[in-house]
C-alpha cells in the first residue's frame, strides 16, 4: 500500500470512529455519499477509485471495508 493512501485512510477511519452520524463525515476532501441497496451503505472517497464503504447502526460505522470501484 502507498503510505499516502494509508494515511488518508488512517484520517478518514479517525474521523469515522468519533462520528456519531454519517453527516459527520461531510467534510471537504471526503466526498461522502449513499449506495443504492439495502441495508444502506455509505461511501467516503479515500483516492481515486478507492473507497471506504460502511453501514451506519445505533450510532457506529459496521462493516467498513475499502473497496476500488474502478
Amino acid at each position: 500500500m502507498r503510505p499516502d493512501l494509508g494515511t488518508r485512510i488512517e484520517i478518514r477511519l479517525s474521523r469515522l470512529d468519533q462520528a456519531r452520524a454519517p453527516a459527520d463525515m461531510a467534510v471537504p476532501g471526503f466526498t461522502i455519499h449513499h449506495l443504492r441497496g439495502s441495508p444502506i451503505r455509505y461511501s467516503v472517497q479515500a483516492n481515486g477509485p478507492g473507497c471506504l464503504t460502511f453501514e451506519w447502526e445505533a450510532g457506529d460505522a459496521l462493516r467498513i471495508d475499502l473497496e476500488q470501484y474502478h
